[in-house]
């Protein structure tokens, strides 16, 4: 009886000590809320990755085991609001949502969000009467931040007549306690937007994994990088009651930035297993791209844009393309007015042989077989090696070579290099003066030699 009345006599201590220490909590969070509010809006607006934001909130409800309070978020520049809904907040140590999903870690608070019905009837509607999205956000006592976005499937179809399909998805995000360090990760199974007044009627996204990291090393260098991994992309145009299907799969994006005070650089790297145009496979490749600009002035530029590496695999033999640009104090607002004063430095090497483009080419015309016949091939040759006898072949940058004995040296090539720094030039394996060079551009002729 004494050992029953003794446990007991625990249990009641411990339920009074939870009541308590959720009701601290609770005014600590009030406490504190105004102060971490406008904490939260500075810290996403100093990020130069994120969208400025405005918080505005009311109707404060401090319970003993939660608090609920009325938000509305806004984009300043656009004046769109991104949410107006009741948020709750359920005290730690133990938030009561947190036990429910089964998670038993100590918490200072839980943050808990789902669309209402009232927020968008269509979309309630769409994931079966309930919320189409639910927000769990989870504060630990060092100030750390724990993000679980989820959705409901849905089939929707918007005010603009779109049609949209998605499975269930989610989303993690972490933050530390300064935001100075974020990362990101999530999953997408299925996505499908439909429009049949389009030239593009259909979007498809399979099986698409996204993951990310932002990390500030000062007040002046930050770090971005994000990549995302996607089994199929396929586009489904209509022109002209033809149907056309586009489909990458295996694709892969990774983005890496780099923001140094206002100058931004960083690198685009794309590759695709496979990319199939109705039934004809085209091939696969890789392109990476490289960047260079002062984000806040677009009227003085010192601009470096490169194409640093592209290439394509098809049946007959490889595409390769690379290509740089550095232009000096020049606005890209009126980049028509661009001159030969501007540019500092212009690099390009192409090697498209006559073998591989012609197969491309007859596999583009002929999309509905499985691939391209002989004459296809041999009528695709024709075509190019025409169009590039009238039109490219007194070009000053593109050296046409389609009548050689050997086929294998037939194709199209670019050699060209000017550097501003260095006074020196070439064109076509030709190395030339830089007045020679402008003056080649300029008048779309090479000089003799």
């Amino acid at each position: 009886m004494k050992k029953g009345m003794i446990a007991l006599a625990i249990i009641i201590i411990l339920i009074i000590g939870y009541i308590v220490a959720s009701w601290y909590t609770g005014n600590m969070i009030q406490n504190q809320f105004e102060r971490k509010i406008t904490q939260l809006q500075e810290k996403i607006n100093q990020n130069p990755y994120l969208l400025n934001v405005e918080f505005q909130y009311d109707d404060y409800k401090k319970g003993i085991f939660s608090t609920s309070f009325h938000i509305k978020v806004n984009n300043p520049k656009t004046h769109h609001t991104l949410v107006d809904d009741v948020v709750i907040i359920y005290h730690g140590p133990l938030p009561w949502s947190e036990l429910k999903a089964g998670r038993f870690l100590p918490k200072m608070a839980a943050v808990f969000y789902r669309t209402s019905q009232d927020g968008n009837e269509k979309l309630w509607q769409a994931s079966g009467d309930q919320p189409f999205m639910t927000l769990n956000a989870s504060i630990d006592y060092y100030d750390n931040i724990n993000i679980l976005v989820a959705n409901q499937p849905i089939n929707y179809t918007d005010d603009k007549g779109r049609h949209w399909q998605t499975s269930q998805n989610n989303l993690v995000v972490s933050i530390d306690k300064q935001f100075d360090n974020m990362s990101l990760n999530g999953s997408i199974g299925q996505l499908i937007m439909e429009n049949s007044s389009a030239a593009i009627q259909r979007i498809s996204v399979n099986n698409l994994s996204l993951s990310g990291k932002y990390i500030t090393e000062s007040d002046q260098t930050h770090n971005l990088d994000q990549q995302f991994r996607l089994d199929e992309l396929s586009l489904l145009s209509r022109l002209n009651n033809d149907e056309n299907k586009l489909s990458f799969n295996k694709l892969v994006l990774t983005f890496e930035n780099t923001q140094i005070n206002d100058t931004l650089s960083g690198k685009l790297l794309t590759s695709v297993d496979s990319l199939s145009f109705d039934q004809q496979n085209l091939g696969k490749g890789q392109m990476l791209i490289g960047y260079t600009f002062d984000k806040n002035d677009l009227d003085k530029q010192n601009m470096l844009a490169s194409l640093d590496k592209f290439s394509w695999h098809t049946q007959q033999g490889e595409l390769n393309a690379n290509f740089a640009i550095q232009i000096k104090e020049v606005s890209l607002k009126s980049y028509k007015q661009l001159t030969q004063d501007d540019i500092v430095l212009a690099t390009s090497q192409v090697n498209f042989p006559l073998k591989p483009l012609s197969y491309l080419y007859a596999q583009l015309m002929n999309p509905k077989q499985n691939e391209p016949t002989q004459n296809d091939i041999d009528s695709a040759s024709q075509f190019i090696t025409v169009f590039s006898q009238l039109f490219l072949s007194n070009s000053p940058l593109i050296d046409v070579n389609v009548n050689s004995e050997n086929s294998d040296e037939n194709g199209l090539f670019i050699d060209l290099y000017y550097s501003k720094e260095k006074q020196e030039a070439r064109l076509k394996g030709k190395a030339l003066t830089i007045s020679q060079f402008w003056q080649a551009i300029n008048h779309n002729k090479l000089p003799h030699f």
